[in-house]
């Protein structure tokens, strides 16, 4: 459906409905008084001086207060003075140098505000409010310098000093409205948060002040809100106070001050306001109208206010287009579902839209459930998590046929994966953030409320330039660093902008289009294709895909030349040789979720995220007081000592410490293990991760569960009288499935249930656990068919670690590794296959390299029971010929 965009000269207006509250940001120092009293456990001062920013909305008003500083007005005049300062740029070297200095850097950001917008809209005489306090200050300061006077140069008023500003309808692009709950006492003071930052010099409500009494500014405020709390009641202004240390910058606590909600809430009460408010807002005539719901789960969003705004919508024939921030984790269960149209979790006010615009989801949903947190691309390629979770989400079927258009995922390291139409992009930091905890606070819903500013401002048939896509991400992103995180108080010294915070630039790449990441995924998850993917039979349906992509003009109905589908594929044939590797492996999508740990059964994947999570959750507390334990259960050779070690190294300044029953020979060894975690504790700042294996083995012909009970509850351990204590760290112990009854006395039996009790978290990730807690309504076949997937890609990855400059091998060795009985744990006859592999050359793996006892054994037994016959035994190494070889290619990262 195409929209007109919104100009200075086609007004629209955006109703941003949701939570709004404020946040709070103090920087602190210990303060070491003498006379005051009460000051234990610790007494702090506070850093933060008069007039630095310490305040700022959050949640819808934070989204409202960036699409206000990111609006532009209509400005008469603004060219003539552009090319007047112009001009003055290039007499700067002529001056002297007090006056170099004082001009050099406040015209160079002064024009690079210009060659953004100019860049997107060039020839019009728009600017937003922050461009135009930077230009009037700029011309003071070339005012009060002697000999560059220039008459050409005005002041120019504010749209905002006009008090009917929100009835002037020719001279904005948009109008800004807001729906939300507070206290009724603030309705004319949280309006002038929005504007806070486009005046800098002046005193404004978001400073910091010594006085009780708010100090905002006096100018009128172009927005206008509408409280949705019923007279009288006792709902107040929402709080969110963060305390940082002014040394570090870590945050030492937050504040959340919000009452308690109300047990027994009259609905009845909160409809007529609902009616009542909304029917306010219509009466001032909306135009060309954009609803933006952000939801921070405080309350506001509910059924009853969205279907309120859409039937309020509907009885006056207006139509909106909607955009939608969420933190509701109910939207994630989607992709976890196996019938994701009969299982859908969300919420009711959200699957009731017919057609959402632009849906962002943040890190609590994207990607904080997986170890490598920080991951939502790897090497330009979509990780399975966030592919699964865009699938789940764009699918019309599954989503009862409503539409999300476009989609952005962000991570808690500022990255951001958008997918406008067909189109898909990541965006990172260029480089490293030195105080990321700071930059990120805001930061999704600021790069939401900056892309629904590009789209909603974006000129028509936009969505087929692939270029005009990734330039309006590049600004979303740049806007988002600009607009989002925490500015540091003066006293601790300003960055380069100014403002006390860093200028972050971004690196923006385009992925492979949606249909192609799509198709490549569901080859790569198919045990029919071994996980294969045919480089010529994806060229076939890049080409397929390309018919459904708009057109640019004159581009006869393919996208720009620099469209990912017309780069060459990944894999290659090796220079010199006549194979032909048209086909690849991609070994990376088999552990995006921990990298280079392989695993493609959907409950396994599983099993590890809510191993992360429990310790994710311990690493998160400064000062945990109790241990994190965990108890594992896996089949034999399956690398739960790799787990360990792939987990231990997504924990910032972790110290891995391990240990295997089997491999003690008297307990004393335990108190050795107990003293090894006591000295890295006291030796590193980090946390300390501490593995047992073989958990349920004996020593000295009695379990060793007992032993472990005191470190693990009571954080002491007793060696020769003497009590030593331990910090809470984290505990993994893992062991083989249980055979009660058979290998294990009663007293074991009874000694491992207790064990059992006491762990944080009990997880198996054996074949047969797994077959027997299956997902959802999956079935067997489904365990099965990925079980055998798994063995592929493990057993490529074997190959390539017992032969590191292998990078081809042949199709048929692959799938052999698929004929293996998943429940038989073939993981360690894989390894042996993988090391046993005879004349290994040139970086390639073929039938003629299986000539070991290991493979012989296997062509004679597995191989020829699943091809039901001798014949094919006789063929598999016999009729082998090099030029013959369908050779695939191994992409490892």
């Amino acid at each position: 459906m195409s929209h007109q965009p919104m100009t200075c000269n086609n007004r629209g207006d955006i109703l941003v409905v949701g939570d709004w509250f404020v946040d709070e940001y103090w920087f602190v120092a210990r303060h070491h008084s003498g006379v005051s009293s009460h000051a234990k456990p610790l007494h702090y001062r506070i850093v933060s001086e008069e007039n630095d920013v310490v305040k700022d909305l959050c949640g819808g008003g934070f989204i409202s207060r960036v699409l206000y500083e990111l609006r532009e007005y209509q400005v008469d005049g603004l060219t003539n003075a552009t090319a007047e300062i112009t001009k003055l740029q290039e007499r700067l070297p002529g001056l002297a140098e007090s006056k170099r200095k004082t001009l050099r850097k406040p015209i160079a950001d002064f024009m690079d505000q210009i060659a953004a917008h100019n860049e997107k809209r060039p020839g019009e005489d728009c600017c937003s409010l922050h461009t135009m306090e930077h230009l009037n200050k700029l011309i003071g300061r070339i005012g009060e310098s002697e000999r560059l006077e220039n008459d050409h140069i005005k002041i120019f008023g504010y749209p905002e000093e006009n008090e009917n500003a929100m009835q002037n309808l020719l001279t904005k692009e948009y109008r800004i409205f807001g729906l939300g709950r507070w206290h009724d006492n603030d309705t004319l003071v949280l309006p002038h948060f929005l504007h806070a930052g486009c005046h800098t010099g002046d005193a404004t409500i978001a400073a910091a002040s010594f006085s009780l009494t708010p100090q905002k500014c006096q100018r009128p405020v172009d927005a206008k809100l509408f409280n949705l709390e019923p007279a009288g009641s006792k709902h107040g202004t929402v709080r969110c106070i963060r305390a940082y240390e002014s040394v570090t910058f870590k945050q030492l606590h937050r504040i959340d001050w919000e009452p308690a909600p109300a047990l027994n809430e009259n609905t009845t009460l909160y409809s007529d306001k609902y009616k009542k408010e909304v029917e306010k807002f219509l009466d001032l005539k909306p135009k060309n109208l954009a609803v933006i719901i952000d939801d921070h789960l405080k309350g506001v969003i509910d059924d009853n206010l969205v279907k309120c705004i859409q039937d309020k919508l509907k009885d006056q024939n207006e139509t909106a287009r909607w955009f939608v921030r969420t933190k509701d984790k109910r939207i994630r269960e989607t992709a976890n579902k196996a019938n994701r149209e009969d299982n859908m979790e969300w919420p009711a006010w959200l699957r009731n839209l017919d057609r959402i615009e632009l849906l962002a989801v943040g890190p609590e949903i994207s990607s904080r459930s997986y170890p490598n947190n920080r991951l939502l691309t790897d090497n330009d390629r979509l990780v399975e998590h966030a592919y699964e979770l865009i699938d789940a989400l764009r699918s019309k079927e599954r989503r009862n046929k409503r539409q999300v258009t476009h989609l952005v995922l962000t991570s808690d390291s500022l990255e951001v994966v958008v997918v406008l139409g067909e189109w898909c992009f990541s965006a990172k930091p260029s480089d490293k953030i030195k105080n990321i905890d700071l930059e990120k606070i805001n930061w999704t819903s600021a790069f939401f409320a900056a892309l629904a500013h590009e789209v909603l401002t974006a000129k028509e048939e936009w969505e087929s330039d692939e270029e005009a896509c990734q330039k309006m991400v590049e600004r979303a992103a740049n806007n988002a660093h600009e607009h989002s995180g925490v500015r540091l108080p003066k006293s601790l010294g300003t960055t380069s902008t100014g403002s006390g915070k860093a200028k972050i630039t971004t690196n923006v790449r385009r992925l492979d289009t949606w249909a192609v990441t799509h198709r490549d995924w569901v080859s790569a998850k198919l045990v029919d294709h071994f996980g294969i993917i045919d480089d010529q039979d994806k060229e076939a349906k890049t080409k397929q895909a390309l018919v459904i992509v708009p057109a640019t003009p004159g581009s006869a109905g393919l996208p720009p030349a620099s469209g990912p589908e017309t780069r060459a594929p990944k894999s290659s044939v090796l220079a010199g040789t006549t194979t032909k590797a048209t086909k690849h492996l991609d070994v990376w999508r088999a552990s995006t979720d921990l990298p280079g740990y392989i695993v493609c059964i959907k409950e396994k994947r599983a099993a590890i995220r809510r191993i992360w999570q429990k310790i994710n959750s311990f690493v998160q507390q400064d000062d945990a007081l109790q241990s994190v334990s965990i108890l594992l259960e896996a089949d034999p050779g399956v690398g739960k000592s790799y787990l360990a070690e792939k987990l231990s190294d997504n924990i910032p300044n972790c110290t891995l410490v391990k240990c295997d029953i089997t491999q003690m020979v008297e307990r004393t060894e335990l108190l050795d293990l107990f003293d090894m975690v006591a000295s890295a504790q006291a030796e590193k700042s980090g946390p300390v991760f501490v593995f047992v294996d073989e958990i349920n083995a004996t020593l000295g012909g009695s379990p060793v569960y007992g032993a472990f009970l005191s470190p693990l509850e009571a954080g002491t351990y007793t060696r020769n009288g003497q009590h030593t204590k331990l910090k809470p760290c984290i505990w993994m112990f893992a062991g083989t499935r249980d055979n009660k009854g058979e290998n294990e006395n009663r007293v074991q039996t009874e000694k491992r249930a207790d064990f059992e009790k006491r762990m944080t978290l009990y997880t198996k990730i054996d074949y047969r656990s797994l077959n027997e807690n299956r997902i959802g309504e999956r079935n067997k076949v489904d365990v099965i068919n990925e079980a055998k997937l798994e063995q592929v890609y493990l057993g490529a990855q074997m190959i390539n670690n017992a032969f590191k400059d292998v990078n081809q091998i042949d199709e048929e060795v692959l799938k052999a590794f698929a004929m293996l009985e998943p429940s038989e744990a073939p993981a360690r006859s894989i390894k042996r296959m993988a090391n046993s592999l005879e004349n290994v050359q040139y970086g390639r793996v073929h039938k003629g390299n299986c000539t070991s006892l290991e493979w012989v054994d296997f062509i004679a037994g597995t191989l020829g029971a699943e091809r039901q016959g001798s014949q094919y035994q006789a063929t598999w190494r016999e009729e082998f010929r090099l030029g013959d070889v369908s050779y695939v290619q191994l992409n490892l990262k």
